[in-house]
C-alpha cells in the first residue's frame, strides 16, 4: 500500500514537472515512469526491463535540458540504489553512463561530489573487471577532473597510490580502445593538475615504461596481433602525456 501511495505521489509530481517544462519533444511523464521503474525495482523485476529503462535514460541524458530533468527526478538516489544492490554488470554500466552524461552540468557534478555514499560506490566500481563499467567510471572521473571548481577535490580523491596503480593497470592492460582512451585522458588530467601524482607515478609506478610500451605498440605497423586500430585522438593524448613527462620528469627521477 505504501509503495502504491509513493508511486501515485511520484507520478502526480512528474506530471506537474512535465507541465512546467513543456519545451522538450520528449514526454517527461514517460521519462519519470522509467526512473520510477528503476526506483521501485525488486528482486522479481526482470533485469532486461531495467536495462531497457536505463538505456532510454542514457540516450536522452546527453541533452542538457533532459540531464537536468533526470537529476531533478532524484536520479542520484536511484543510481545509489542500483549500484548498491545485486544487479548485472550491464545495468551498472548503464547507470554509470547516465551519471557520466549528467555531470557535464556543474551543478549536478557538485551534487554528486557531496553524495558520499554514491562516490564510494563509484570508486568501488573501479575494481570491476567489466570493460563497460570501467569505461563509464573513467568517463565520469575525466568529467569531474575537468571541472575547474571540482578538480582539486577529485584529484585528491584519486591520489592514493592503490587507486593510481589500478588506473595504470587498466590503462596498460585493457583490450578496449574506448577504455584505453578514457584512461589516458584521466591520466593526462591528473598529471597536469597534480605534481604529487606525477611524482608518485614516476617514482613508484613505473609510468614511463608503461607509456613507452603503449606508444610503441600503437606505432608498430608490423605486428599483426596489434591490440588497437590506429586512433588519432588516442595518439594525441599519449603524445600530450609524453610532453608533460618530458617537461617535468627530470625533477622527480
Amino acid at each position: 500500500i505504501l509503495r502504491t501511495i509513493s508511486m501515485w505521489h511520484f507520478l502526480t509530481w512528474s506530471r506537474e514537472m512535465s507541465k512546467s517544462n513543456p519545451t522538450s519533444s520528449i514526454n517527461k511523464v514517460y521519462v519519470l515512469e522509467q526512473i520510477l521503474t528503476l526506483m521501485e525495482c525488486t528482486k522479481e523485476t526482470e533485469e532486461d526491463q531495467l536495462v531497457e529503462c536505463g538505456c532510454f535514460l542514457w540516450d536522452i541524458s546527453m541533452k542538457p535540458e533532459l540531464a537536468t530533468f533526470i537529476f531533478q527526478s532524484h536520479f542520484l538516489s536511484v543510481a545509489t540504489k542500483i549500484l548498491l544492490e545485486d544487479h548485472t554488470d550491464r545495468l551498472k554500466e548503464v547507470i554509470l553512463g547516465i551519471l557520466s552524461n549528467v555531470v557535464c552540468n556543474i551543478e549536478i557534478a557538485k551534487a554528486l561530489s557531496c553524495n558520499n555514499q554514491l562516490c564510494q560506490l563509484i570508486f568501488y566500481s573501479l575494481q570491476s573487471e567489466d570493460p563497460g563499467i570501467l569505461t563509464q567510471v573513467m568517463r565520469l572521473f575525466v568529467a569531474m577532473t575537468s571541472e575547474e571548481g571540482l578538480q582539486e577535490r577529485w584529484t585528491k580523491l584519486l591520489e592514493p597510490e592503490e587507486i593510481l596503480q589500478r588506473i595504470l593497470y587498466i590503462f596498460a592492460g585493457t583490450l578496449s580502445e574506448t577504455l584505453c582512451l578514457y584512461s589516458s585522458r584521466l591520466i593526462m588530467n591528473l598529471i597536469w593538475f597534480s605534481d604529487d601524482i606525477l611524482k608518485l607515478m614516476l617514482s613508484k609506478l613505473d609510468f614511463i615504461n608503461v607509456l613507452v610500451e603503449i606508444i610503441a605498440e600503437r606505432r608498430s605497423t608490423e605486428n599483426k596481433r596489434q591490440r588497437f586500430d590506429p586512433c588519432e585522438e588516442m595518439m594525441e593524448t599519449l603524445i600530450g602525456i609524453a610532453e608533460v613527462l618530458s617537461t617535468n620528469a627530470r625533477c622527480y627521477i
